[in-house]
């Protein structure tokens, strides 16, 4: 893990045209104390601070502007200009930084959402637990797992860990967890995590809206095709602000969560050898899953909250999607 993937995180989820650098320093330790309070490996030699952080920004290009603010007694801040992330290419290497540091930290977005969703109101451990079963289950294969003890400690050991730095409070007699009393560094932790996985929910999201639609029609499509075609609807609904996030693998990501979905049952996935000795693959999905893929739209959906509006956007352009991929298939053929 390097500083590197922290800060692009943080860049990435800044929501105002310049980041105050002492404010960025300061982030940048508490997730760094946080990471090494839940044993995640890092090749930081140092902790963060001024100077290696300067360094870290100037390798990605961005820029440190001085003002004085009291003239009287030389005062001066210093605040990042964050306006090259307006360039598309500037913004897909923040989140090629921000993967590796995700891989780290699903279970613990996962659970970082499951609470800021509550809004305060007190949930039974043992019931947070089979919320965030479910969907480290359906991520599966996005994070890296190296701990060796049983699930339900792996996810008692986070939420203590984020109850160590204010994000939460665990009753051990009621065994109950609240967000309710959450210091301000808590506070900022909980929106840190939860925010830090929308661009997964999104693709995964996306490729349930097409597998919806493959169900319902039946259909047998190239899974190139499919997620070109998926592909290029995401960039659309990014350029349109219908989403918010569009990381730089997005293509990769598409492929893991149709095959992540294969190993759960939800698609069936078909791989055939050319006469030229290349492989291909085709996606299909029994109109028995609906149902199954309805729950999973749901549960996934809550991660990242859209409006109904939002949501048939979504639906309807996934759908053109996958006629534009049964087209191309078709004259393929002729």
């Amino acid at each position: 893990m390097f500083l590197n993937n922290v800060v692009a995180s943080l860049l990435l989820q800044h929501d105002e045209a310049t980041y105050n650098l002492k404010d960025l320093v300061a982030d940048c330790s508490l997730i760094y104390k946080y990471m090494q309070a839940r044993g995640i490996a890092t090749i930081m030699h140092t902790a963060p601070n001024k100077s290696n952080i300067e360094r870290v920004l100037a390798g990605l290009g961005y820029k440190i502007v001085t003002e004085k603010t009291n003239a009287a007694i030389k005062n001066v801040t210093q605040n990042v200009n964050l306006s090259i992330r307006e360039n598309f290419k500037e913004l897909l290497g923040l989140y090629y930084y921000n993967i590796g540091y995700m891989q780290h930290m699903v279970m613990d977005v996962v659970i970082g959402k499951v609470l800021t969703n509550l809004g305060g109101e007190p949930i039974c451990i043992d019931d947070l637990e089979k919320k965030v079963a479910l969907m480290s289950h359906i991520f599966r294969n996005e994070y890296v797992d190296r701990e060796e003890v049983p699930y339900s400690q792996m996810v008692r050991t986070r939420i203590e860990t984020i109850a160590q730095f204010g994000g939460a409070t665990f009753n051990e007699q009621t065994g109950k967890v609240s967000i309710a009393d959450a210091t301000k560094e808590g506070k900022f932790l909980l929106n840190h995590l939860q925010r830090m996985g929308h661009y997964i929910a999104n693709a995964y999201l996306i490729v349930l809206y097409a597998l919806e639609d493959i169900s319902e029609a039946n259909h047998v499509i190239s899974e190139t095709k499919l997620v070109n075609e998926l592909h290029q609807a995401t960039l659309q609904m990014y350029k349109d602000n219908l989403i918010k996030e569009m990381p730089s693998c997005l293509k990769e990501l598409m492929e893991t969560a149709l095959r992540r979905f294969g190993a759960m049952g939800i698609a069936e996935i078909k791989h055939y050898t050319t006469p030229a000795g290349s492989s291909i693959s085709f996606i299909s999905c029994s109109f028995k899953n609906l149902g199954k893929i309805e729950e999973l739209k749901l549960q996934i959906s809550a991660l990242h909250e859209y409006t109904p509006h939002e949501q048939q956007v979504i639906a309807d352009r996934t759908q053109q999607a996958i006629n534009n991929s049964l087209v191309q298939h078709l004259v393929a053929k002729l």
